[in-house]
């Protein structure tokens, strides 16, 4: 791939989200086949001065430039279900001048990822955003919400805004530096359900064009053979299963029957998410040596799990484990 062009992956987060940013990040890097540099933004008071200097010392780690910017944040917006954090995705866009790589932090880049940065020699031709449809949002959502006016105006070309190649000099051409504040307070008025999401597509739609859906597969819908960058939109999300979790939902999705519901409704999840745990495992890895990074990003591994087993899961688990080791003693 050729190195002439500058490659920049932009990210939002506040504290909670720090250890499945830093698996994305890792991910990428490990993937990449050239060098890339790192904008993370965060609302002013939402990101700790010890999780930056973790950031910071993460970053060093693994060879990448990276810049931390902190926003004010005092727009009339929707924010119910999804964090404030959302919006910076549209304030990277108001702020810099240069193409960047919008990465949400639920994300996991592969192989190959960067092919994406093939699109840059766009930014002549007025497009604001490269962008991957919402199969979900299409398939299920559109006659069901009529009113939602970022619908009526994306319609079957309604793209997630999870991961898009972006244009700043574009979007403030067309003054959607000055006009996203006003429509995103309307919000009730146009019938808004996903946020900066739907300000998005409502301002964009004849200013976009659409990727491959490998670069944005939506875990938990159908798993795509071609895959360069897995979108955890689903929950629960990949980081909330500790080991215990990992291998007993493992195993009752490996049982289902091929019409089975499985552990999460039916959707396909298992090799995506075993793959999430296995860059997990591998970040662990890379920073075993580094002292005091280490014990951080390991404190921020095991904070990150949550309690997803209830009781009979218990029970259903030991008595899996008891087959197991019946069966290889046999």
């Amino acid at each position: 791939m050729s190195t002439d062009v500058k490659k920049v992956i932009c990210s939002g987060i506040d504290d909670n989200y720090l250890w499945p940013w830093m698996v994305s990040i890792y991910s990428a890097k490990f993937h990449a086949s050239d060098t890339f540099s790192v904008k993370l933004g965060y609302i002013k008071d939402s990101l700790s001065q010890r999780n930056q200097k973790l950031i910071m010392d993460f970053c060093a780690a693994l060879e990448i430039n990276i810049e931390i910017k902190g926003f004010d944040f005092d727009y009339k917006v929707k924010t119910s279900n999804l964090p404030i954090q959302s919006y910076i995705r549209i304030l990277w866009l108001d702020s810099l001048d240069e193409p960047f790589l919008w990465l949400d932090a639920d994300t996991l880049p592969l192989e190959n990822w960067q092919g994406i940065f093939g699109n840059l020699k766009e930014n002549s031709s007025g497009i604001v955003l490269y962008a991957a449809l919402d199969t979900d949002v299409i398939e299920r959502k559109l006659e069901m919400y009529p009113k939602n006016q970022a619908y009526v105006r994306g319609c079957d070309t309604y793209f997630n805004s999870g991961i898009f190649l972006g244009f700043p000099e574009n979007w403030k051409k067309e003054l959607f530096n000055q006009k996203w504040p006003e429509i995103a307070a309307r919000h009730v008025e146009l019938g808004f359900e996903h946020h900066d999401q739907d300000v998005l597509n409502y301002l964009v739609f004849k200013h976009k064009k659409i990727l491959s859906s490998s670069y944005n597969c939506l875990v938990m819908q159908d798993s795509l053979i071609k895959q360069r960058i897995l979108h955890f939109t689903g929950k629960p999300k990949p980081w909330y299963f500790d080991a215990t979790s990992q291998s007993y939902f493992s195993s009752i999705e490996l049982l289902k029957d091929r019409n089975g519901r499985g552990a999460f409704g039916g959707a396909n999840w298992l090799f995506e998410y075993q793959n999430y745990w296995r860059h997990e495992n591998a970040l662990l890895n890379f920073f075993s040596q580094n002292g005091e990074v280490y014990k951080d990003v390991k404190s921020l591994s095991k904070s990150s799990r949550k309690k997803l087993m209830a009781r009979n899961d218990v029970l259903k688990h030991k008595l899996l484990l008891a087959i197991g080791r019946k069966w290889s003693s046999r």
